[in-house]
């Protein structure tokens, strides 16, 4: 005798890297044979609430191996793949067995990463030739360096530059040099500066304001000398 059971799915998986801003994700559908039928309608999008939209866009792949586009709609959140039709059928017409297996999924991330804090890390009056402050983002990110940042300068200050960047993750320490002169001082993120997160999302260039340095190289002297008794006098 020979025994032909019905097709069934074996795995549904991600393609490519399962944490993503791209509109347009893949999964992979393993099948236990060859099958014939597989269409867009047989499958849905299964969307955590922050995301809308999510669609099915394409189908590809023969036999065993089939392949199920989806676009990732608006919004952050967890995007899977669900069977909703067993119109797929094996070479002996047999259609699928349902419910499928769990599938993995993407997590979708749409969010720009931004400044959440620029704190001054010395002392805020000050003649030093270089000071520090403290930045911290709104999540972790990737390649933050010393072209990211300018200066921001008011009063006579001049010639100050982005001296390091430190740290990682989320938290960041920018050393600057204060130039000459004396007024006021700060750092700030440079148009395009070209950082990501982890879902490869490029940064926002809002710097949170308020956080600056006085600078004040004017030495003290005496600008006047007044008698504070009778003069003359024979004290």
């Amino acid at each position: 005798y020979i025994i032909d059971r019905p097709p069934l799915i074996s795995s549904i998986t991600t393609t490519g890297n399962s944490l993503t801003n791209a509109t347009s994700v893949t999964f992979a559908v393993q099948f236990n044979e060859p099958v014939t039928g597989v269409d867009p309608a047989d499958f849905a999008p299964q969307a955590s609430s922050g995301i809308l939209g999510a669609s099915i866009t394409g189908i590809s792949g023969s036999g065993s191996n089939w392949f199920v586009t989806a676009h990732s709609g608006t919004g952050d959140g967890v995007l899977g793949l669900s069977v909703v039709s067993n119109t797929i059928f094996d070479g002996s017409g047999q259609s699928l067995v349902l419910p499928a297996p769990t599938s993995q999924a993407f997590t979708i991330d749409k969010t720009v990463p931004t400044v959440t804090t620029r704190t001054p890390l010395d002392f805020t009056y000050t003649n030093a030739s270089t000071v520090r402050f403290g930045f911290e983002f709104s999540e972790p990110i990737v390649g933050l360096d010393v072209s990211d940042f300018e200066v921001s300068n008011f009063g006579s200050v001049s010639g100050g530059f982005i001296v390091s960047v430190t740290g990682s993750g989320s938290s960041y320490v920018v050393t600057g040099n204060t130039g000459t002169g004396s007024g006021s001082y700060a750092i700030r993120l440079a148009t395009g500066a070209g950082f990501f997160d982890a879902a490869g999302n490029q940064g926002s260039t809002s710097t949170p304001g308020g956080a600056i340095y006085s600078i004040d190289r004017i030495a003290p002297s005496v600008v006047s000398v007044t008698p504070l008794d009778p003069s003359p006098t024979n004290l």
